[in-house]
């Protein structure tokens, strides 16, 4: 009987130890499942820049969220934006200084048909119009960039763009006028704002 007793206390302690295995084992394969089959939070992805591409027809309204964007705080958006109508304006103003001289040059040909030389009038009087409003587009990415490299410490930068703008744009006394503008900021970079 003792014999008995202790093959059953033996039998008994192997199956409750298969059993803590088997309990043990089950229980972290269910818990890797559930780990598993929990969702993970959702990240939300970075914003992406946009690479925004400029032609006459977005000029305006690019230049339009260029300054929103500089109201904003927004610097790198609206440089990058500004940057790039900035280039864009330059190439056409350049492309249309090209053409101008080169029909200038056959329209004062006398050689040239009467018809051709009308047709070149009223496409110079386009150029002259296409002139002042890409002008002014671009003095006003070159103050943005300015004034966002001012703001950033880039004072070589800034000065390279408001110089610009303060040589092209009219002159004008009113405080919000572009030229005033320009002006400001550049003695902010000089480190002379109020002087002169």
């Amino acid at each position: 009987m003792a014999k008995d007793l202790a093959l059953k206390k033996t039998i008994l302690l192997f199956v409750l130890v298969i059993l803590f295995l088997f309990t043990c084992t089950w229980t972290a394969m269910g818990v890797e499942r559930k780990i598993k089959n929990m969702p993970r939070p959702q990240v939300p992805p970075k914003q992406q820049q946009v690479d925004v591409i400029i032609d006459d027809s977005n000029l305006q309204d690019n230049l339009k969220k260029a300054e929103e964007m500089l109201k904003k705080g927004e610097f790198q958006t609206s440089l990058n934006t500004s940057l790039k109508i900035y280039d864009y304006t330059r190439s056409v103003l350049a492309t249309i200084n090209l053409l101008q001289k080169q029909y200038e040059k056959i329209a004062a040909d006398q050689k040239t048909p009467l018809k051709d030389r009308e047709d070149l009038l009223i496409k110079m009087q386009r150029m002259d119009n296409l002139i002042g409003r890409y002008k002014k587009a671009k003095e006003q990415s070159a103050l943005n960039i300015g004034h966002i490299y001012t703001k950033r410490g880039e004072i070589d930068k800034a000065r390279r763009y408001l110089f610009e703008v303060l040589e092209s744009a009219p002159f004008d006394l009113k405080k919000d006028s572009t030229w005033m503008r320009a002006k400001t900021l550049l003695l902010e970079a000089y480190s002379l704002e109020g002087e002169f």
